[in-house]
Parts: C-alpha cells; sequence; structure tokens
C-alpha cells in the first residue's frame, strides 16, 4: 500500500520528480568527480616524491649579474663572512651540497654566445699614428690581432682618449675592450687587465699591462711570444673557450643537471672517493 501510494505521487507530479533526479544525479556526479581528483593528485604527489628532488640555488647578485664568469672580489668576501650552518642546520633541508667550480678548457671549441666572460676584449698590435681632429680622437690601424672575438687586422681603429700620447712612426701593444662609438670603424678603449689567477702569479692589474711600446731603434717594431700581452691574450682565449667543469657528491642536486637544460654532459663517478664531475656547456 504505501509503495503504491508513493508511486502514484510520483507519477502525480512527474515534474518535480524528475527535477528531483536530476538535482541527486549532479550532486552524485559531483561526489564522483571529487572523489576521482583527489585520488589522482594523491597518487600525482607521491609518484613526485618518489621520482623528484627539490632543488634551491643561492645566487649572489652582483654588479655583472647573470654573468657569473667574471670574478668580484665582494663576492668572495661575502663567501667568507656567511654562516653556512644557517642553511645546514635548518629543519627543512635534507641536503646542502657546497659543489665546486672550474674552468676546463677544451681545444678547437669556440664560444660565441652573449656571457662569453672576455667577448668583448681584445690585444692589439698597433702603428701608423693618426688624429680624428673632429672627435679629438687618435687613429692607427691594427698590424696584428693577438686576442679578439673578430680579427680587425689591417683595419684602422680609433683609440678612447686615455692618459697616454702615442708618437709618431712607433708601435704599440695595447690591451682593452672594443666598444661601439659614433662611426663605423672599430673603436678600442684600453684598460688595466685583472685575472685572479694571473694576480696570484704576480702579474696585478697594473697601468703597465694596457700599453708597451715595442719600437725598435730601426724603426720596426718586435712583439716577442714571452710578453706580458702575449700571455694576456692567451688567457683571453682560455677562459673564453672553456666550459665550466662541476664537482659534486650529488649529481641529482646540480640545478642545472636536475633541470635538464645543457646541450651535453659527461659524467665520471668514482667508488673509492664518491665524488662524480659533469661537464657542461649551458645555453
Amino acid at each position: 500500500m504505501i509503495f503504491r501510494n508513493s508511486l502514484k505521487n510520483i507519477l502525480r507530479s512527474r515534474g518535480k520528480s524528475t527535477l528531483f533526479f536530476l538535482l541527486l544525479l549532479s550532486i552524485t556526479v559531483v561526489l564522483c568527480l571529487g572523489l576521482g581528483i583527489w585520488v589522482s593528485i594523491n597518487q600525482f604527489l607521491a609518484e613526485c616524491n618518489d621520482n623528484y628532488t627539490t632543488v634551491g640555488l643561492f645566487e649572489y647578485m652582483g654588479s655583472e649579474y647573470p654573468d657569473d664568469y667574471i670574478f668580484d672580489r665582494e663576492m668572495n668576501s661575502s663567501i667568507d663572512e656567511f654562516n653556512f650552518s644557517l642553511i645546514t642546520e635548518n629543519e627543512n633541508v635534507l641536503l646542502w651540497d657546497r659543489s665546486a667550480r672550474a674552468l676546463g678548457y677544451i681545444e678547437g671549441f669556440e664560444r660565441k654566445d652573449a656571457y662569453a666572460p672576455y667577448r668583448k676584449s681584445g690585444v692589439i698590435l698597433v702603428s701608423d699614428l693618426g688624429h680624428w681632429n673632429y672627435y679629438g680622437t687618435d687613429s692607427l690601424v691594427i698590424k696584428e690581432t693577438l686576442y679578439s672575438s673578430v680579427d680587425y687586422t689591417d683595419k684602422l681603429v680609433l683609440i678612447e682618449p686615455f692618459e697616454f700620447e702615442f708618437e709618431d712612426g712607433h708601435s704599440y701593444l695595447l690591451n682593452g675592450e672594443f666598444i661601439y662609438g659614433r662611426t663605423s670603424y672599430p673603436y678600442f678603449r684600453p684598460k688595466p687587465f685583472y685575472n685572479q689567477a694571473a694576480a696570484k702569479a704576480g702579474y696585478n692589474d697594473a697601468e703597465e699591462y694596457i700599453i708597451e711600446d715595442i719600437t725598435r731603434s730601426n724603426g720596426g717594431y718586435l712583439a716577442g711570444a714571452d710578453s706580458v700581452f702575449s700571455m694576456i691574450a692567451d688567457t683571453y682565449q682560455v677562459v673564453n673557450n672553456s666550459l665550466s667543469i662541476f664537482g659534486t657528491r650529488n649529481l641529482e642536486a646540480m640545478l642545472p643537471f636536475h633541470q635538464q637544460n645543457c646541450i651535453f654532459r659527461t659524467v665520471i663517478h668514482s667508488l673509492k672517493k664518491n665524488i662524480q664531475l659533469r661537464a657542461e656547456y649551458v645555453l
């Protein structure tokens, strides 16, 4: 009797019964979708926890950032003064790896990207003094390019003014960098040379490493292979065309390796010392 009366009531109000059925159906679908999403997310998080490592990278944002190939004296001081126990003793840090980096030179490799450390630097041999009175600039002819990303041999170059008086008929070795100027000719700005490794060897950023008069008594010139300027040119060549070598005890903790954003990777593993090395060239 009860079921028969209930069925008659439902048939009597078909519209309301249909709407009520659709409401129950929609609620059921939403609950099922929510349950499915919750299960999927939990499964995804579990897979991430098993297969991925969260890597944090500390960077020093100096005056040349993001160009980290230029030696920064203030960065060395900051590292010496920093208390790394603030990181290692933090409860959220599972591993702290102070990786070491060095430069590895590869014969024949030539780097062209914008972050090459000495991309604008050059060591040139110049003579044939001239004057651009309109700009108040000395002009010379590059007789030999000891180092430059572009070979300017036999080209006229305009020298940015600095505290030196060029003499007619003399030849000079110049260290500095090529810059953009107001004409189509290359401009050269003489500047002191500084390199941390060279400074440790006794070659400081002194004024004599900006220019050298190599004129001989007979009017010719001599640029010896053992000249400091030749060594500066070799330094530019080696540093510019080197790759970064990283030493680490946990390869997966290296951010570029973790992000897989390098052109190639070479991994060497030593079981005795538990050391892994990675050579990479990052885009």
